[in-house]
This record gives C-alpha cells, sequence and structure tokens, in this order.
C-alpha cells in the first residue's frame, strides 16, 4: 500500500507580497487625485468660461446704463424741459400781466388779479383801451403756447384765466381756470374758482328764463363753497357770494354775507360795499340786464 503522502507534490512556500511602503501608497493617491482633479468640471477647465462670463455680465451692466442714460435724457427732453420752460414763460408773462390786469374792473364783481369792482351792471363787460388790448392779445398767445408745452403745468392757465377774460373771452376764460382747478393745489384753484363763479353770475343775470337765471346763480355759490376764510381771495369770493345772493332775492343770506363783508379789510370791499347795501335795501336794481328781463312780459308759450 502506497503511502499517499509521499505521492502528493511539496506544497511551495507562496512569498507574500511585501507591504506597500507609506511614500508608494501617498504617491499613488495624489496621483490619482491629480487626475480626478484635471477631469473634474468646475475646476482649471473652467477658468476661461469665468472670465467671458465676466465680460458678458460687464457688458449687459453697461447696456443697461446706457439704456437708463437714454431713458432719462429723453424723459428730461420730453416732459421736464417743457415743463420748466412753461413755469418760466408764465412767469415772465405775470411780471407785465400783472399790473395791466390792476387797471382792469368789473361792475359789481370781484376778480382775482383785477382791480377793485366798479359801479354798474354786473352782467356788463369789462372794457380795455386799444394799447392794453394789444398787449393782452400778445400775452395771452405766448401763455397758450406755453400752456402747450408744459400741459401739466398750472400756472400758464393761471395767467389765462383773467387775461381771457379782461379781453372779453368768457368760454376761453373758463377753460383756463378749469385746467387751474384740475391741475394746481387747492390754494392755486381759490382764485379759480371765484373766477369761474364770476362767469356763472354774469351768465345767469342774461338768461331770460327763472330757472335756467336760478340754475346759473345757485352753481355760482356751489362753485365758491371750497373758498374759505384762509385763502387770500376770501374777500373776492364775499362780494362775488353776495351779488349772487342779491339777484336770487335770499335776503337772509345776503344780509349775513354783508354782515361779514363789514368785517373785512381792503379796496376790493371798500369800493363795492355801499353799493351792495344800496341794492339791497332796494334803492337800486342788482343789474339792469336782470331788471329788464323782469319787467318783460310772461312769454304766451
Amino acid at each position: 500500500m502506497t503511502n499517499s503522502n509521499d505521492e502528493l507534490p511539496p506544497i511551495e512556500e507562496v512569498a507574500e507580497p511585501e507591504p506597500e511602503s507609506d511614500e508608494r501608497r501617498r504617491t499613488d493617491r495624489r496621483g490619482g487625485e491629480r487626475r480626478r482633479f484635471r477631469e473634474e468640471s468646475g475646476r482649471r477647465s473652467e477658468r476661461p468660461r469665468r472670465r467671458e462670463d465676466r465680460r458678458s455680465s460687464l457688458t449687459r451692466l453697461v447696456a443697461a446704463l446706457v439704456v437708463m442714460g437714454v431713458l432719462g435724457l429723453t424723459w428730461r427732453a420730453a416732459v421736464v424741459a417743457p415743463r420748466r420752460g412753461a413755469q418760466v414763460e408764465a412767469e415772465d408773462v405775470g411780471r407785465v400781466a400783472g399790473p395791466l390786469l390792476l387797471e382792469v374792473s368789473l361792475p359789481m364783481q370781484a376778480v382775482p388779479g383785477f382791480g377793485p369792482p366798479r359801479e354798474g351792471d354786473p352782467a356788463e363787460r369789462s372794457s380795455v383801451d386799444e394799447p392794453t388790448r394789444a398787449e393782452l392779445e400778445a400775452l395771452s398767445e405766448r401763455l397758450t403756447v406755453a400752456a402747450e408745452a408744459g400741459s401739466r403745468v398750472s400756472a400758464p392757465w393761471t395767467w389765462l384765466g383773467p387775461v381771457r377774460l379782461a379781453l372779453g373771452d368768457e368760454r376761453g376764460a373758463r377753460l383756463a381756470w378749469e385746467q387751474v382747478i384740475a391741475l394746481g393745489s387747492a390754494e392755486q384753484g381759490a382764485p379759480a374758482r371765484v373766477g369761474i363763479a364770476v362767469l356763472q353770475i354774469r351768465a345767469g343775470l342774461r338768461q331770460p328764463e327763472e330757472q335756467d337765471r336760478n340754475f346759473a346763480l345757485e352753481a355760482a355759490l356751489h362753485t365758491l363753497q371750497p373758498v374759505d376764510r384762509t385763502h387770500l381771495v376770501w374777500p373776492h369770493r364775499l362780494v362775488t357770494e353776495a351779488v349772487a345772493h342779491l339777484a336770487l332775492g335770499n335776503e337772509d343770506a345776503a344780509d349775513a354775507v354783508l354782515a361779514e363783508l363789514a368785517n373785512v379789510q381792503g379796496e376790493v370791499v371798500a369800493g363795492v360795499l355801499p353799493s351792495l347795501r344800496a341794492r339791497r335795501s332796494g334803492e337800486e336794481p342788482v343789474s339792469s340786464s336782470l331788471a329788464a328781463l323782469l319787467d318783460r312780459p310772461p312769454n304766451p308759450e
């Protein structure tokens, strides 16, 4: 019997691998890291792209600034400059128109910017001499151009109202004062309200129908309501209000306004108060135009 141990080949001893040195492992790992570093996106390969992105952002910023600058210049040329020009033109015209308007007055009506009221029929037109009319017409044209250029500026319209009324253009004066109320402050709108009320009273005194006449006079009183004693044109409001009440036959209301007028100082009131009292007493008619209408026989229709 053969010994099995003799038939087996001798077992070769396998040499164990030598442990890698620490230096070699570190070298191999760093090499792999270098390879990964080069292969990863967003590293060195993206540096030129970052520069391009910065240039692109800078270009967009410069373009946006240029657009904003162009828009700003356009806004200044289209809006700011015309408004400023309209304001300056209105101030220049006002320095000339102011003294001229102080020479104009209406009978029994106190218009802001005009001289004190004078005796006569409140429905009558104002009268100016030819040289003054020519100057006012030239100023009206300048103000119209300025108002059209600076459409949102109230200053040209403020002067256009009294200038047009002095020229006898009541419709144009009303349109101008309506623009002042729409564009200006409450303080700027107060003289315009008094001017519109004067126009409403004058129109009412010319109406042949009582209903139309009363409607216009009551509309004038409504127009005057926002004007109070804090406004500089308070005396003008009182004079105009007194005429409206007298024309309507509101005796109690007229007495209250006349009592208030007696406490107000100034040439606007001093010149017209005696005439208003005479009309309240019945010594004189409020308006010869109104008296003629009241004396007409009733319409047979």
